[in-house]
């Protein structure tokens, strides 16, 4: 078995960020995470952190009594906007192999959280493997009070909706896209009532469409236990099925 003893840090130094006062303010904080086995098993590594900038590096040890897997990780995001960030993530070869630097998986994800009126989130990531395989999704979701009482509990409503490709050079790309909403409330304050209904397409496959709506419905029975029911019908390309659920829950 072989262990790999060397260790990659990341020196970082950020300041006078457009648009964020006291930017240049920095934490450097290391950590080292062991556990206590027989086995080398831990992870050690440092954040790097500002107002609107942040770095988490570390190198994880993992044993599984035939070998040691050595697997670094660099993570860094940062606000370039009040409401607006993008994050980077390094996925590096795992070190105790013959893999080269560059088989390395990277992921980039944005978020922007949003002031329009329908939509509250927008998220994009797009990931590449080591063997050139790119998966790119966009969601975009919302969630809205849309009636209140002093009565019973308040209405609301929410929504997410998800766009995905997958593909690489050579093979056409598998496209999916999706749509989840639910409406929460409409009942006294002590009974909780929730109605989803979800469906999502994908091209390239059988049975490629599959749609569902369920009900659920929670209410106390006495100060120390809740009783749920919940229904589900789904709706596929292939099948149809259903699922009637019952559970309580006891808290004392």
């Amino acid at each position: 078995m072989k262990l790999a003893a060397s260790c990659v840090l990341v020196s970082c130094a950020v300041g006078g960020l457009a648009g964020f006062e006291g930017a240049a303010a920095a934490e450097f904080q290391p950590f080292v995470d062991v556990a206590p086995t027989g086995q080398p098993q831990g992870s050690a590594g440092f954040y790097f952190t500002t107002n609107a900038f942040r770095v988490r590096s570390y190198l994880a040890v993992r044993a599984d009594g035939k070998r040691t897997y050595v697997a670094p990780q660099v993570v860094s995001s940062v606000e370039i906007a009040p409401k607006m960030s993008i994050e980077t993530r390094f996925d590096f070869a795992e070190w105790n192999t013959n893999s080269a630097l560059l088989d390395s998986a990277v992921e980039v994800k944005f978020r922007v959280r949003s002031e329009l009126p329908l939509i509250d989130e927008i998220e994009g990531r797009v990931r590449r493997a080591p063997d050139g395989l790119q998966h790119n999704t966009l969601y975009l979701a919302v969630a809205e009070d849309i009636a209140s009482s002093d009565a019973g509990r308040p209405v609301t409503f929410g929504a997410r909706a998800t766009f995905e490709q997958t593909g690489s050079e050579g093979m056409p790309a598998l496209t999916s896209k999706g749509l989840q909403a639910s409406l929460a409330g409409f009942g006294r304050t002590d009974v909780e009532n929730r109605l989803a209904i979800s469906y999502k397409a994908q091209s390239g496959t059988r049975g490629d469409r599959v749609g569902s709506i369920s009900f659920g419905r929670s209410w106390p029975i006495n100060a120390f236990t809740r009783l749920t029911v919940s229904c589900e019908l789904i709706d596929a390309e292939a099948a149809r099925s259903h699922n009637v659920g019952l559970s309580w829950r006891s808290e004392f």
